[in-house]
């Protein structure tokens, strides 16, 4: 064969091939973005990735994996985040609520309350105590949150019962609805004594409570309860455990 025509056939050999060749793949744009946005605001993260997956794939262009990375670490990220902010929220709030002490002379004990409520007598039945409230919120008169303190006098013959017990039953009687959801027997201050929680039903809702019952060694006896709406009970509830902590009998 002539060498002119291998030469001929030698070009178009090569001159197939660049056109066969194919261009390299683009990455897509916004699928790198999107990866790198998931890290540090996950809410455009989410989306650059979830166009950076949508272009990838009609464009044919790499960064599909990518974009798809960004949308999973945008959401675990997001979670992350909202967790966090939901637990700040709650510890400022909680740490709004600044407690001071009541000392009652007779009997002795002392109570710690929430500053700024209001503090009323009540008797009623022989029972003689203090009720501390957080109301009159945008002069709705609404109770937001209530602490109570009651010293039932020792009776002269004694009790022909199990007076925490029965204090409870007699709570749980009083109340409309009422589930005790915990309840623990235990020593409080060398005490024997009975906490429980109980929910019922208020006049605007549901009603949560936290109560504890003192067994004196002269048979007197302290009913400490600590309540607000369901809802609320949260925002009070370290303020609560305060409240029932540090009573002083």
């Amino acid at each position: 064969m002539p060498k002119e025509t291998k030469k001929t056939e030698i070009d178009k050999t090569e001159a197939t091939s660049a056109v066969e060749q194919p261009k390299p793949q683009k990455t897509n744009t916004l699928s790198v973005i999107g990866l790198i946005s998931s890290f540090f605001i996950p809410l455009l993260g989410l989306i650059l990735s979830i166009i950076g997956v949508s272009q990838a794939s009609k464009r044919n262009e790499k960064g599909k994996g990518l974009a798809i990375a960004g949308i999973i670490i945008s959401i675990l990220n997001g979670i992350l985040q909202l967790i966090f902010l939901l637990i700040v929220i709650a510890a400022v709030q909680n740490a709004d609520i600044k407690l001071e002490t009541y000392t009652n002379s007779n009997p002795d004990y002392t109570i710690a309350y929430p500053k700024g409520w209001t503090k009323e007598a009540e008797n009623q039945l022989g029972a003689q105590g203090y009720i501390f409230k957080d109301e009159l919120k945008n002069n709705t008169g609404k109770v937001y949150g209530q602490s109570e303190i009651i010293y039932l006098p020792p009776p002269s013959n004694g009790y022909s019962e199990d007076v925490l017990n029965a204090i409870r039953d007699s709570i749980k009687e009083k109340y409309n609805g009422a589930t005790v959801t915990y309840e623990s027997r235990e020593t409080y201050k060398g005490l024997d004594s009975l906490r429980f929680v109980v929910t019922y039903n208020g006049e605007n809702g549901k009603i949560k409570a936290k109560i504890t019952v003192i067994l004196n060694e002269d048979n007197s006896v302290y009913t400490i309860v600590t309540q607000s709406p369901e809802e609320n009970y949260e925002k009070y509830s370290d303020a609560f455990d305060q409240i029932h902590n540090t009573f002083q009998p």
